[in-house]
C-alpha cells in the first residue's frame, strides 16, 4: 500500500528501493495469466469438442472392400512405432520409432531442413539442448511448465574447487 508522508525526498527514496521487487513481483503474477482465447473460439472439454474452421483438398475415396487403419496400427504392425514404450518414457501422444520408422523420421526431417533452407531463404539453426530460465520465459515454457521441467543447479564455489 501506497502512504505518502510530508518528507518527498525519503518518500521517493523509498518508492525507488522498493519498485524492483515490486516490477518482479508484478511481472511473476502477470506470467500466470493464460492467453486469452478468440471470442469465437468455443469452449470444451477435450479435442472432441473442437470445430473444423478450413478443409483443403479432398478427402480420398477408398473401395468398398478395403477399410483403411490409422498409421499408429499400421505402424506397430510393421515393427516400426512403439506407442506403450513411449507411453511409459514420456507419457501419451509420443512415439518410439524403430528401425525403418526411425530412419523415415530422420529422413523427413532432413528433406524439410533441405527443403526450406534451399528454397525458402531459411536458415538452419541448432539450439543448445538445455538453456537457461529466461529463455524459457521468454518461449511461455515457465512459469506454467515449471513443475515438468528438468533442472540443472550449478555446484557452488566450494564444490568446484574439489
Amino acid at each position: 500500500m501506497l502512504t505518502f508522508g510530508l518528507n518527498l525526498k525519503s518518500d521517493l527514496d523509498r518508492f525507488g528501493s522498493e519498485a524492483p521487487a515490486k516490477d518482479r513481483e508484478f511481472q511473476q503474477l502477470r506470467a500466470q495469466l493464460p492467453n486469452l482465447t478468440r471470442d469465437e473460439v468455443p469452449t470444451g472439454k477435450s479435442e472432441a469438442d473442437n470445430v473444423t474452421v478450413k478443409t483443403w483438398g479432398e478427402k480420398p475415396a477408398f473401395p468398398a472392400d478395403f477399410t483403411p487403419k490409422p498409421h499408429w496400427e499400421i505402424g506397430e504392425s510393421l515393427g516400426i512405432l512403439d506407442l506403450e514404450r513411449a507411453a511409459k518414457l514420456s507419457g501419451a501422444r509420443f512415439a518410439v520409432y524403430m528401425g525403418a520408422g526411425a530412419r523415415l523420421e530422420r529422413a523427413l526431417i532432413g528433406f524439410m531442413l533441405d527443403t526450406h533452407t534451399a528454397k525458402h531463404g531459411y536458415t538452419e539453426v541448432l539450439p543448445p539442448f538445455m538453456v537457461n530460465s529466461k529463455s524459457l520465459f521468454g518461449t511461455g515454457q515457465l512459469p506454467k511448465f515449471a513443475d515438468d521441467l528438468f533442472r540443472v543447479r550449478m555446484p557452488t564455489q566450494r564444490a568446484r574447487a574439489r
